[in-house]
């Protein structure tokens, strides 16, 4: 994994996604579960600080073990992702949502957290259009990705609104 990530910042690529919960896959049998969900910020991290100064770190907030975070929890899933990364600001963090009427409070907190100078952007993650428009009545949204993957309907359509919102902001 090292020499991988290693190689793809020497050829140039300059924007590495990543999230605090993304599971191990380990060999045929094994477990899957929560226990060992760091493992991909630390093998960034390992292979790569100090960092590039044009590389982007995105990173993906609000699933847990045991379905989404509550607000509350948000700050301690981004301080665990720049421990994680060994970053004292994260460039990118996306809410990740799953199954919420409202992002309101959630992304609220992303805002504040961005206030406070521990991130630098705010994106969405699996989201409908009405959440675009939440969010952005809260905070200057950079990118959201929408329900069903990037091809769909949907997030062309919340692909281009994003984008429309954020060239027409300062």
């Amino acid at each position: 994994m090292t020499a991988l990530l290693r190689r793809v910042v020497e050829l140039g690529v300059n924007h590495i996604d990543t999230a605090g919960f993304y599971p191990s896959f380990g060999r045929a049998g094994e477990q899957h579960g929560y226990e060992s969900l760091d493992w991909a910020n630390d093998a960034i991290r390992r292979a790569l600080a100090p960092y590039p100064d044009d590389l982007v770190i995105a990173t993906k907030v609000g699933p847990m073990e045991h379905g989404l975070a509550r607000p509350d929890q948000l700050r301690r899933l981004v301080e665990d992702n720049l421990r994680q990364l060994g970053l004292e600001r994260l460039e990118l963090v996306y809410l990740r949502q799953t199954g919420l009427t409202s992002v309101a409070k959630h992304f609220g907190v992303l805002a504040e957290l961005r206030e406070a100078g521990l991130t630098r952007h705010l994106g969405l993650s699996n989201v409908r259009i009405e959440h675009l428009a939440q969010a952005q009545e809260i905070a200057r949204t950079g990118t959201a990705w929408a329900s069903g993957g990037s091809t769909t309907p949907c997030s062309q359509r919340v692909a281009s609104k994003a984008s429309r919102s954020c060239r027409s902001s300062p």
